[in-house]
């Protein structure tokens, strides 16, 4: 601006580069230098914005509206418009101008955007609902358009508008559809796609058809599927109700796992909506791995030590027992006594050829048993003694022709106020017996081979209760005894064939702690085996060797047999052993 213009000009509001003021003559640097020499530009900035204008520049929404010969119109001729994004700083009548030829215009910047279709396969003929919804940096007013694609020679429906952000397509020929979506500001034409890439696969028409597997893991635990199922429609939800009583499961997904409180057989249902509004059902029936509670099942320790594999064998009818007892026999045949859930007192043998005999009642009519255990005698013949539920143990003897005593069940003096008792054969022919007292004492017995007792001795341990014993008569006529206390630990001493005990008194193999119910027995070779249940159910093992040394606690409970709630052992004359359990839960 020369020294004849300057005079009657004003300038501000302007966008100035640097170093480009000319001003009377004279240069400035900056806006800053020029306004604090000419009182002149008091609002301009030197921003270098020129005309390429972004969101947010200083040049946006701060002209003088009002500054001689301003038009209502920039250089491209857009109206001029509001910028919501930034303050309005300028000067005149409308403080939105923007300075500069060009007026920054709605960019319809997407902030939030949202596009669904209410199916993502439907048949011929079906109705498909799309929905969107978005937000620009301007907060127009936007309506919409949907916008079908296909291929292959497929002509689409029309696109649809839509001022709500809903419609409903139907589709006339199966095939792959692609599906779009455009915001557009109300009463423009400027247009902004919702980056959300949708398909529908339109099939011919067909029923929901729910289809269901199920597959048992673990213990109690299954797996249910149901991705074979078919539909036209897409499955937009699955309920598996596993037939328990705990509430269903809702998925999205077509599977879903449970475990179970208990073993047993469930029924399991699927339903299943889809995008149609169809429901449909499917059930199918599961038994869990692991056996239910008051099976009994029987696992063989080879000569050489080696427990077979799980699962156990379940013998046959060997369900509904609460308590069970196993010895072995002079011929290498196997005798089980067990107690079933109501009390019944009954007897299975497994031949030496693997076969069961099968479960016989012991008839005692009005007697309810609460626990039994068996002998077998080296002549062929078994004993076998129960506690009632009343606390008395009584005594019975099976010949070796498998009739029994004359004079029936029998019960040796003093033999009240028992909670439980174990019995093992000696090589002379007699019998001893240990018996767990109702206050936690253990006793000891003799039944000799004329028949008569020696009558009931306390084993005393000052200050120790008891909650199970068990004894075993070895090959030289001493016998061993565990017991397991109240605060769960194993105990072992050994009888001599004296009738002295071992100098040592009671000890407590390594590791024999967590010890709920334990049993004993003999081996040929002077070994005595353990079985024991833990106090979470597990079933472990360990042998006394005729040294006196332990081995090791061994666990081989299977995954199939939980919470254990009765053990027995019993040693054949080959050296292998015989293991049964009851399973709990």
């Amino acid at each position: 601006m020369d020294a004849s213009s300057s005079a009657t000009t004003t300038a501000d509001y302007n966008d100035i580069y640097p170093g480009a003021y000319s001003w009377n003559g004279t240069s400035y640097a900056s806006e800053a230098a020029f306004h604090t020499a000419t009182g002149q530009g008091q609002h301009d900035i030197d921003s270098q914005a020129g005309v390429t204008l972004a969101e947010n520049s200083p040049m946006i929404n701060s002209a003088n509206s009002s500054a001689p010969g301003e038009l209502s119109t920039d250089y491209n001729n857009n109206a001029r418009v509001v910028d919501p994004v930034v303050p309005e700083t300028g000067a005149g009548t409308y403080a939105y101008y923007d300075r500069g030829a060009a007026q920054f215009q709605d960019p319809v910047t997407l902030t939030q955007s949202s596009f669904t279709a209410s199916a993502t396969k439907a048949p011929v003929g079906g109705s498909v609902t799309l929905t969107a919804s978005a937000k620009d940096t301007w907060n127009d007013v936007l309506t919409y358009e949907f916008v079908p694609g296909a291929g292959g020679g497929v002509v689409p429906p029309a696109p649809v508008a839509s001022s709500t952000g809903t419609a409903t397509l139907s589709f006339d020929t199966a095939t792959q559809y692609s599906l779009s979506a455009v915001a557009v500001v109300k009463g423009t034409s400027e247009r902004n796609m919702i980056d959300v890439s949708l398909w529908v696969n339109v099939v011919a028409a067909a029923p929901l058809a729910p289809a269901l597997s199920v597959t048992a893991e673990g213990a109690t635990s299954v797996s249910a599927n149901a991705a074979a199922s078919t539909d036209s429609w897409n499955v937009t939800g699955y309920s598996f109700d596993f037939g328990d009583g705990t509430l269903a499961v809702s998925s999205a997904t077509d599977n879903a796992t449970h475990t179970y409180a208990k073993p047993g057989t469930y029924t399991v249902t699927v339903t299943e909506v889809d995008a149609g509004g169809n429901t449909g059902t499917k059930s199918s029936s599961i038994t869990t791995n692991a056996e239910p509670a008051g099976t009994m099942v029987q696992l063989t320790r080879s000569p050489g030590g080696f427990w077979g594999t799980a699962p156990f064998t379940v013998p046959p009818g060997s369900t509904g027992i609460a308590q069970a007892a196993v010895t072995g026999m002079p011929d290498g045949s196997t005798q089980v006594a067990a107690v079933t859930t109501n009390g019944v007192l009954e007897l299975d043998i497994l031949s030496a050829n693997g076969t069961w005999q099968g479960w016989k009642t012991l008839s005692q009519p009005g007697v309810t048993v609460r626990s039994a255990s068996i002998a077998g005698m080296p002549n062929g013949s078994s004993q076998i003694v129960e506690v009632t539920s009343a606390g008395m143990l009584k005594h019975n003897v099976r010949n070796a022709d498998g009739t029994w005593q004359a004079s029936g069940w029998g019960t040796p003096a003093g033999s009240t106020g028992i909670a439980q008792a174990a019995i093992t054969a000696l090589p002379n022919g007699s019998s001893q017996l240990v018996a767990v007292t109702t206050s936690g004492s253990v006793l000891h017995n003799i039944r000799f081979v004329t028949g008569a007792w020696q009558g009931w001795r306390a084993l005393s341990q000052p200050g120790v209760t008891v909650r199970s014993a068990s004894i075993a008569g070895m090959p030289n006529g001493s016998s061993q005894i565990v017991e397991v206390t109240s605060a769960g630990v194993l105990k072992h001493n050994v009888r001599n064939a004296d009738g002295t005990w071992q100098a040592s008194g009671w000890g407590t193999p390594a590791g024999s702690t967590g010890i709920a119910q334990a049993a004993i027995t003999a081996l040929p070779n002077g070994s005595a085996v353990l079985g024991a249940i833990t106090s979470s159910g597990g079933v472990e093992s360990d042998q006394r060797n005729p040294n006196g040394s332990w081995q090791s606690w061994n666990g081989f409970n299977p995954t199939y047999l939980p919470d254990v709630v009765s053990t027995d052992v019993a040693g054949l004359p080959n050296g292998s052993v015989q293991l049964i359990a009851v399973a709990g839960k």
